[in-house]
């Protein structure tokens, strides 16, 4: 039996009580690929002459991570997210929500620097101001109230 095996906490280790010394953060494409490894890999002995595979809760426990991840971890390493990625990187890119509003977002950092550059105070009220105006080309728009 080796090291790593004796100090593998079985599931009747475990209470009622939820383990609070998970943490919650991002890893690396290594760090994933060794759990994973680790997961499928080891045997733990029950009785005399069987084996048995580790439990996620288990593996969970051991590395202080949310027992979530490790089928989320699998599920990606079935689809071929790994093998593009470098062992340090953290995530593969997931896409996500494109920035909306670019054009106004330039017009209005332009906009800021200028009146920061001849004096004026900028306040939340100038940007609502100053965004409703690019957006709808309006000056003085009725029914929108600006502070």
């Amino acid at each position: 039996m080796t090291k790593a095996e004796t100090t593998l906490r079985t599931s009747s280790d475990f209470g009622k009580k939820k383990v609070k010394t998970l943490i919650d953060h991002t890893h690396t494409v290594s760090y994933k690929l060794r759990v994973l490894s680790y997961w499928m890999q080891t045997q733990i002995p029950c009785g005399l002459t069987k084996v048995r595979e580790p439990t996620r809760e288990e593996i969970a426990y051991n590395f202080k991570i949310p027992a979530a991840n490790l089928l989320r971890w699998r599920k990606e390493k079935k689809e071929g997210k790994f093998t593009a990625m470098k062992a340090d990187e953290r995530s593969a890119s997931r896409g996500g929500w494109g920035r909306r509003w670019v054009d106004m977002e330039k017009e209005l950092v332009y906009q800021f620097r200028e009146q920061r550059a001849i004096g004026q105070p900028v306040r939340r009220s100038w940007f609502r101001k100053v965004s409703k105006e690019s957006c709808y080309g309006v000056a003085n728009m009725v029914g929108f109230r600006v502070n």
